[in-house]
């Protein structure tokens, strides 16, 4: 909300002024920064279908962005959205402190987080912001009405289905408010913020599994997601334990196991090093169907390993600052 006898342009001068601020690591580079995911996400884009190890959506957001021409508006809307669903949140606690006080924050946020190096990249990773920001305008905020209402609610659809992790981040985060709400004597989903976030989400999932059964036969979030979860417990040694569990039957219940002691304990290899056991069995989506077995009998199995591995991947997390990884110098016509 804009402060009584403040000038329009103001609050317009302090938006693309933090937008600038946001996007200045892309602008003190030169260009919108890349990684080794970028060329995958650019290919969907043009071709119009899923990477075989993420969903579409980001791609069609690239598509609608750089039309061909430059990922300069990649860059450009990533922050303006940034700094809108920050002014949003801002206006949940101070509705009439002015567009011009946020620049302040935002000027922190860059200055004290890596915000900038992620909004300038053209990955989907400033949505995992855009989409914790703008459900919590949809949940806290009860002047959200109209137009103010409609493009955050639209921004946390998008915000849902641009990486396969923000379902379960954003289904984290309204079972969280959901059990907020029953402790209050409220119910699971009282009528209300809740249960139009509640909604959103579910319109976003049934939005990305039909759009993927239009693309490409049949419904999925990630062609392969089973087969990178496989892979993070190789790292966290948990597959080893199944496999030296099961292994020894006759015959063999995986075709893994005839691969068992070439396996490292490294995400990494085991996904993308061409020796690796997955490529000796054809590749990513030729083990996906005995990758999600493997991975819901280790569940079964190894509960308590799966819950220790989670925590300490949890507490790792917490703790690892590593602004820019992933992202190198890259030759001209590269």
């Amino acid at each position: 909300m804009r402060a009584p006898g403040r000038p329009r342009w103001v609050g317009s001068a302090a938006f693309v002024a933090s937008t600038l601020l946001v996007a200045s690591a892309a602008i003190w580079n030169g260009y919108p920064l890349v990684s080794s995911d970028t060329g995958a996400y650019v290919a969907s884009s043009f071709a119009l279908r899923a990477p075989i190890d993420r969903p579409v959506f980001y791609g069609l957001f690239l598509r609608a962005a750089h039309v061909g021409l430059s990922l300069w508006p990649v860059a450009i809307i990533q922050s303006a959205l940034v700094v809108a669903a920050v002014l949003r949140v801002m206006d949940v606690y101070a509705p009439v402190a002015g567009r011009a006080v946020p620049v302040v924050a935002v000027a922190a946020l860059v200055a004290t987080t890596p915000l900038a190096w992620v909004a300038g990249q053209v990955a989907p990773d400033a949505w995992t912001g855009v989409l914790v920001l703008t459900l919590f305008v949809l949940l806290h905020d009860p002047r959200a009405r109209g137009w103010r209402s409609v493009w955050v609610g639209l921004a946390f659809f998008w915000s849902v289905v641009v990486d396969a992790s923000h379902l379960p981040l954003a289904a984290g985060l309204v079972a969280v408010d959901a059990i907020r709400a029953r402790g209050r004597g409220a119910g699971w989903l009282p009528a209300g913020a809740l249960r139009r976030a509640a909604l959103v989400l579910l319109a976003s999932v049934v939005f990305a599994l039909g759009a993927s059964t239009a693309l490409a036969g049949r419904p999925f979030l990630a062609k392969t997601s089973w087969t990178f979860v496989l892979s993070r417990l190789v790292e966290d040694g948990i597959v080893q334990q199944l496999l030296a569990d099961v292994c020894d039957r006759a015959p063999p219940p995986y075709r893994l196991c005839a691969h068992r002691r070439d396996i490292r304990p490294s995400a990494l290899h085991f996904i993308w090093d061409p020796e690796s056991p997955v490529h000796k069995l054809g590749g990513l989506q030729a083990v996906e169907g005995e990758a999600r077995a493997i991975v819901l009998d280790s569940l079964r199995r190894h509960p308590w390993m799966h819950a220790q591995a989670a925590v300490r991947s949890w507490l790792d997390q917490l703790m690892s600052f590593e602004t820019g990884d992933g992202l190198q110098p890259y030759g001209r016509g590269a």
